[in-house]
């Protein structure tokens, strides 16, 4: 006897109309309307790609005349330090918003809805930390890095993900740890800040994971092949709209129409019982890819160098 809150999965869909799980879908995502509606939008990708062509157009007016050179670095290098600021704040005030939801959420609806849904929450976390614990350790030993010094580098960012349940509120705090492991700005710019859009292994994981367990509750499990195809929609659909709120949840919305799954609300409502456990994991292993990323770009870039 679970509480379906349709009427929140509704919603979901609702913000994931108009997007497909394609190649076609990720280029119309990338390529914005205009260029403010990427962030009026919150259209994270379009975003990267207006600073990236902004880039590219600073670097070719700077080669031709130096004297713009620091004017332009001075107000890039103030705009980054304002919004670190405020996201800072975000950061410290979240935890106390989450700990009322958390506490409403309990207090009106109990615990049942978790006992309903613990074999996929407990197979999810379990996939989740595989990753974060293993998977990436061994990427730590291969760069050179000590997995003890990396945790305890890696420990205030982690536990901040962990409560606030985003990777991108938690940039500062990584780049930070990133500084303490000794990594170049250059790796941990590219790694963590591009990462932060691009590379979503949390949210990945848990799509692919939740599309599975839903097709073999509806008895039309997806095997062989047909796993590889939904893992290359998984992929694209985690790039095409990440930087949205609640990304995970709705990238999933977009793969659920996109494979045409029956009965979409419901079978969305009722991950939305437990997706508030999943999603803070999906966000730890997100921080720790991204300084996995870091510290292994960083160790390729000084075997290179030397």
């Amino acid at each position: 006897h679970l509480n379906f809150d349709t009427a929140a999965a509704t919603d979901f869909f609702d913000k994931a109309k108009g997007k497909e799980a394609s190649f076609t879908g990720f280029i119309d995502t990338l390529l914005p309307d205009s260029i403010l509606d990427p962030f009026v939008t919150g259209n994270i990708m379009g975003v990267a790609f207006l600073a990236v062509l902004l880039g590219a157009g600073l670097r070719s007016v700077i080669s031709t005349n130096e004297q713009l050179r620091a004017p332009w670095e001075a107000f890039l290098t103030g705009g980054l330090r304002l919004f670190e600021g405020v996201i800072t704040w975000i950061v410290k005030l979240t935890p106390l918003v989450v700990f009322g939801v958390i506490a409403r959420s309990v207090g009106e609806f109990g615990f049942k809805n978790i006992a309903g849904l613990f074999s996929y929450t407990t197979f999810g976390l379990l996939g989740l930390a595989l990753q974060t614990f293993v998977i990436y350790t061994l990427w730590q030993l291969f760069a050179g890095i000590n997995p003890r010094r990396f945790w305890a580098a890696a420990s205030v960012p982690v536990i901040n993900a962990l409560g606030v349940n985003s990777s991108l509120a938690t940039l500062p705090l990584t780049l930070a740890a990133l500084k303490k492991l000794e990594v170049s700005d250059e790796s941990a710019s590219m790694a963590a800040c591009v990462g932060t859009n691009l590379n979503n292994d949390g949210i990945l994981l848990y799509e692919m994971f939740a599309v599975l367990v839903v097709a073999q509750a509806i008895g039309a499990p997806y095997i062989g092949t047909a796993q590889l195809g939904i893992a290359a929609l998984c992929i694209i659909a985690t790039v095409g709209i990440a930087g949205i709120p609640e990304a995970g949840i709705i990238s999933l919305a977009v793969i659920l129409s996109t494979l045409k799954i029956p009965n979409q609300e419901v079978v969305l409502a009722t991950l939305l019982t437990v997706d508030w456990i999943l999603a803070r994991m999906r966000s730890v292993t997100n921080v720790v890819a991204d300084m996995t990323s870091a510290v292994a770009l960083d160790a390729l870039e000084k075997r290179t160098a030397a």
